[in-house]
């Protein structure tokens, strides 16, 4: 498992934990309360217990080490699923599907696409040219 992984499902977490505590009238938000509000959704909606001190400890090791991983299978999974996932593995899957195209990548597939087109065209020509024959 990839620790900038666990990173980035643990700041989504975050940020729709602390979505949800302002549209219920908070003005501020602590990290107390943000932890709260992620480990009582995975506790009494998943087959998970969340302990907060735990995912605490885990927002402030990322503060000074963003590559932290998070050694706890089961806060993966139930973060995953507070985010709409089936599951940390499909929450992985929809994350390198919305990842933005490489550059080097996007010119493989220019040449690509440019080969296709040149191939298509010189299909075309050849077919009028042997129609043109008969």
């Amino acid at each position: 498992m990839k620790a900038p992984q666990h990173a980035q499902l643990f700041q989504q977490a975050v940020k729709k934990a602390s979505a949800q505590l302002q549209e219920r009238g908070a003005s501020r938000v602590s990290k107390e309360q943000i932890i709260e509000e992620i480990a009582l959704y995975i506790t009494y909606s998943t087959s998970y217990t969340a302990d907060e001190l735990e995912l605490l400890d885990y927002w402030q090791k990322l503060e000074t080490h963003p590559k932290t991983p998070l050694n706890n299978p089961d806060a993966l999974e139930g973060m995953a699923q507070y985010l709409g996932h089936p599951s940390y593995a499909t929450w992985k899957i929809a994350q390198e599907v919305q990842a933005p195209v490489q550059p080097n990548k996007r010119v493989a597939l220019i040449l690509v696409l440019v080969a296709a087109i040149v191939v298509l065209g010189l299909g075309i020509a050849v077919f009028f040219m042997l129609g043109d024959l008969a």
